[in-house]
């Protein structure tokens, strides 16, 4: 891998391992590997898309050509990646920064997405009509039949970027707002609300062990997003339902590594159990942003 780079500097951008931070002498990069076995189509199907997202000029990595002229390789039974370096802070749970302006900032990313989406759904993806975990089999059937009443397959659909929690949001120097969205490694086709789902999955918890969400942080994200890209009545079904799809993926993911969580357990069946204030709370969002249109309808293929 190293003769492919050249002269380049490497070093650790996270202590367990990868990625790595690799300057060369005029880009700045993050390499990443995965198992040959994950399929060299599930990334490059993602390169495809980051590459569309650059033109939009929407603040995310880009792919970098820089592996022999190629931004994904296949060496020594693993893919290597290599996607352009962002500068910032991570936002983690930096409270000088508004929560809503990390759901603003997943607001125009989706903007820009439904404009550049492919059609095709990306190869090993887990969207949530798949998500069935057998430890958790009568609660994943009745979320199946939940998905069915919602109207889920009629949902529209664009890239979603899967993961896009405070640690996956950039902060720029002095900043007072989330400016920049990293780590596309869980995106896939699906709907924009249940990405929203997806953010507050950690966004909407007082502290990283939390188990239950804040409602009003669950509140002032869905605000955040609504003031960009303002929601349909149908969200406040939704985004509640889609956290428990996100606790089902997560179960699914255990279960391929036969891992058993308690701790991802009981944050489920606190989901499920707490649907209505969860919905409350979308709604009273819903109500508060400016320009809110509560006789929104859902958008449909």
């Amino acid at each position: 891998m190293l003769d492919l780079l050249g002269g380049v500097r490497i070093e650790l951008l996270d202590p367990r391992g990868q990625p790595w931070l690799v300057r060369g002498d005029n880009w700045t990069g993050v390499l990443r590997a995965a198992a040959l076995a994950s399929g060299v189509e599930h990334v490059a199907w993602l390169h495809r898309f980051l590459a569309r997202l650059a033109e939009t000029e929407f603040p995310a990595p880009r792919p970098l050509a820089v592996l022999d002229g190629a931004s994904i390789v296949v060496v020594e039974d693993a893919v290597w990646e290599m996607v352009s370096f962002l500068p910032g802070q991570l936002l983690n749970w930096n409270c000088r920064v508004p929560l809503g302006s990390a759901g603003a900032l997943l607001a125009r990313f989706h903007q820009a997405s439904l404009t550049i989406s492919p059609r095709e759904q990306r190869p090993g993806a887990l969207p949530m009509e798949l998500c069935r975990p057998t430890s958790e089999a009568s609660l994943a059937e009745r979320f199946q039949r939940d998905l069915v009443d919602l109207g889920h397959q009629s949902s529209i659909r664009c890239v979603v970027h899967g993961d896009a929690t405070q640690a996956n949001m950039l902060v720029a120097d002095r900043a007072r707002a989330a400016t920049a969205l990293i780590d596309f490694n869980l995106a896939h086709l699906g709907p924009p609300e249940s990405d929203i789902s997806f953010a507050l999955w950690v966004a909407g918890r007082l502290e990283q062990p939390a188990i239950t969400l804040d409602t009003g942080r669950v509140r002032d994200f869905v605000a955040g997003y609504h003031r960009v890209r303002p929601l349909g009545v149908w969200a406040v079904r939704a985004i509640p339902l889609y956290l428990v799809g996100r606790g089902l993926q997560m179960h699914v993911r255990l279960e391929r590594r036969g891992v058993r969580d308690e701790t991802q357990s009981k944050r489920l069946h606190w989901l499920d159990e707490n649907r209505r204030s969860l919905e409350d709370a979308v709604a009273s969002a819903l109500a508060q942003a400016p320009g809110a249109d509560g006789d929104a309808v859902r958008e449909t293929d």
